[in-house]
């Protein structure tokens, strides 16, 4: 999509009836330019480790078998709570946050640690075991068969949670974060921009616009290896961008905040929204956040002892007669009001699902499940499922790795576009187009795509100016 050639040769070439429509299309050149210089880089760091993040749970079950896998035996399954003591007696002094079941044969049972540390019994690596001295969260993995600990890892440190936060965050928290959702934005408009440029012009035109020419020369194949393949994978691009903004450090806040403005949005998913009722406690004191939603279930026998919590046990029986999907975590109550909160880790997020428990009762204080979102937050949900490539199995995978593959293509021949047809020694950015004044289509466009991402249009205002009163000021750069 990158062209050096010269305005009469543009519009001989466009077939433009006028130097207008010249202008413009020099004009959109220069900004399809500069935009791929800058977002090119991040193309090809987000194709490779999004398309290895799609196949995380493959290459996790593979590097961490030995903690996740645990060898089928007749003898039935430790209970939750046996499984919790277990852990407790292997790492004395750590609270205990959270319990996910073994819900296969052959899978462990996983708990994760929070809280001081005391313990010093840790069985996982090195990189655990400073961690764990440290009191930071722990990932305990369990025998269901006999209690016996596998090992442990720091979910933090584990190789796909830093491939993510490299493919989110540049793994440099929120200034990354920020970082990442400017080049997002950058994109579309590369995407928009090198669509414009790639439109044909005259009825027709296959070879170039939807097949590469193969007899023309290097350089004009170069051209279309770039160009041909961009506007086959444009829907592709363009759905990972949008998919991808829930992540991002501005448009991702203020997605939540459209997503949560319902009573039923995903915020109310949240435990400290709800409140378990002490048994002395005076009737009505827990809050009921949910309305007509608000459901029981029959109290155990093991809640008898006045202040007991009901077992673990009987909190897993509540979730699978609440038709929880398998697998699911249950987070344990944080004080005296603190509920159980139960949600299904099921890839397919039409299965989400999120239980909350009074902890002495076993009574549900609150549920949310996947038809009680708002509909923004159901579309958010499926575009991340989708962009992760869990909505649809194997096939979702294969068709990520596809996009990825060939986002990671075009942007590679874009480089090598640039760098081959640069003059030695200079950027070999297009010239500017002189008083050249913006149509208004394209200011509104631009406006558009500034209040849409916000941080582009930020960026925008700043390379205008440099642009405008920088660059020219700069002999190295007044060519350009």
């Amino acid at each position: 999509m990158f062209d050096d050639t010269s305005d009469q040769s543009q519009t001989e070439a466009t077939g433009a009836p006028t130097a207008t429509w010249s202008q413009i299309y020099a004009a959109v050149w220069r900004l399809h330019f500069y935009a791929g210089l800058f977002a090119i880089p991040f193309l090809l760091m987000l194709s490779v480790t999004g398309a290895a993040y799609l196949f995380r749970v493959d290459i996790e079950n593979w590097l961490y078998r030995d903690l996740l896998r645990a060898p089928a035996r007749t003898s039935p399954k430790l209970s939750g709570d046996e499984i919790v003591a277990a852990v407790q007696g292997a790492f004395p002094g750590r609270s205990i946050a959270s319990y996910i079941p073994s819900f296969g044969p052959e899978e462990s049972a996983k708990v994760a640690l929070g809280g001081p540390s005391g313990g010093e019994h840790d069985h996982g690596t090195a990189t655990s075991r400073r961690s764990g001295r440290r009191g930071g969260s722990l990932e305990v993995f369990v025998d269901p068969y006999d209690g016996r600990v596998l090992g442990s890892q720091v979910p933090n440190q584990r190789l796909m949670k830093r491939v993510r936060d490299f493919h989110g965050k540049l793994m440099m928290g929120p200034t990354g974060q920020a970082i990442v959702e400017l080049a997002a934005g950058w994109m579309f408009i590369l995407l928009i921009s090198g669509l414009y440029l790639w439109f044909p012009r005259k009825a027709g035109s296959i070879w170039g616009t939807f097949l590469p020419r193969l007899g023309k020369g290097q350089r004009i194949l170069v051209r279309d290896l770039h160009a041909v393949p961009a506007a086959y994978f444009a829907i592709a691009l363009c759905f990972q961008i949008v998919s991808g903004m829930p992540w991002t450090f501005v448009n991702g806040k203020l997605l939540k905040g459209l997503a949560d403005s319902s009573p039923d949005g995903p915020s109310i998913a949240q435990p400290e929204h709800f409140h378990s009722q002490p048994p002395a406690a005076p009737a009505g004191s827990a809050q009921d956040w949910l309305g007509g939603m608000k459901a029981a279930a029959s109290p155990n026998s093991d809640t008898a002892h006045a202040g007991r919590r009901i077992s673990l046990a009987h909190v897993v029986s509540i979730a699978d007669a609440e038709h929880v999907a398998h697998p699911f975590q249950v987070a344990l109550p944080v004080g005296k009001t603190g509920v159980y909160s139960v949600r299904s880790l099921s890839t397919d997020p039409r299965n989400t699902y999120f239980l909350h428990l009074d902890q002495y009762s076993g009574q549900v204080v609150g549920r949310i499940s996947y038809s009680q979102l708002t509909p923004l937050a159901r579309g958010i949900a499926v575009g991340i499922a989708i962009h992760e490539g869990r909505m649809w199995g194997l096939p979702n995978r294969l068709a990520g790795l596809a996009a990825a593959t060939g986002c990671f293509f075009i942007a590679l021949m874009g480089g090598v576009l640039w760098w081959s047809r640069r003059p030695k020694g200079r950027l070999g950015a297009p010239r500017r187009v002189p008083n050249f004044v913006l149509p208004p289509g394209v200011v509104l466009l631009s406006l558009i795509l500034g209040l849409v991402f916000p941080l582009v249009g930020a960026s925008m205002i700043l390379l205008l100016l440099f642009d405008r009163l920088v660059l020219p000021r700069i002999p190295a750069a007044r060519p350009a």
